[in-house]
């Protein structure tokens, strides 16, 4: 209860908000829920607290400060650097394994080239084996597409994650790239081959004319 009072004090509203879970202490929803019940059960029975505590969402939380009319500044300032604790500030991860930082903008480029090649090709219908094979051409690009989004989770790409689950991060990344660079080593050859038919042609009807 004390540390209710205490986030009272920083909000302009009655109502606050405090979000479930933590890193690596949220994985059993059943005993999460279980335990939070029984605090919300007790809480509640003892009027003397002056807290009513209640399961919400985002939307039902806007609501209800909406309501009480509190007004809020405009913050015009940056909100970094972030500070959570006195002499805390959270500016490391900015800096922190550039490897990895540049192995993610350098996947990054790669998913944007290949998507735009794949789609052109997909439009134009030049590539036999995007038709026929459109099904695992799909499943290859999302595959590319999912290890992406997990490198850009908040402790992948900040660098912030210890260093076998970094290694885990990398390792997904090239398991997508290795998966997807087999398809288009095809697509490619496919190309290849009807450049230099079609160089041939044109040479063809060159010493012809």
């Amino acid at each position: 209860m004390d540390y209710f009072k205490s986030m009272a004090n920083h909000f302009r509203a009655t109502n606050l908000m405090h979000t479930m879970g933590e890193d690596f202490t949220y994985t059993n929803s059943r005993m999460w829920y279980k335990n939070m019940d029984k605090l919300i059960k007790y809480i509640n029975s003892r009027p003397e607290y002056g807290v009513k505590i209640m399961y919400s969402t985002p939307p039902d939380y806007i609501e209800a400060i909406y309501k009480e009319k509190a007004t809020y500044p405009t913050k015009n300032d940056d909100f970094f650097p972030y500070s959570d604790n006195a002499h805390s500030m959270w500016t490391g991860y900015f800096t922190s394994r550039v490897a990895l930082k540049g192995f993610v903008k350098d996947f990054s480029r790669f998913t944007q080239s290949v998507r735009k090649h794949i789609s052109e090709l997909k439009i134009s219908g030049a590539s036999d084996v995007v038709k026929s094979s459109a099904k695992e051409v799909e499943k290859v690009i999302f595959g590319v597409e999912m290890a992406l989004g997990i490198l850009q989770h908040h402790d992948g790409v900040s660098g912030t994650a210890k260093q076998h689950v970094t290694d885990d991060y990398v390792a997904t990344g090239l398991r997508a790239i290795e998966a997807f660079n087999k398809l288009y080593k095809t697509i490619k050859q496919e190309e290849i081959k009807k450049e230099i038919k079609d160089g041939q042609k044109k040479n063809l009807k060159f010493n012809g004319n």
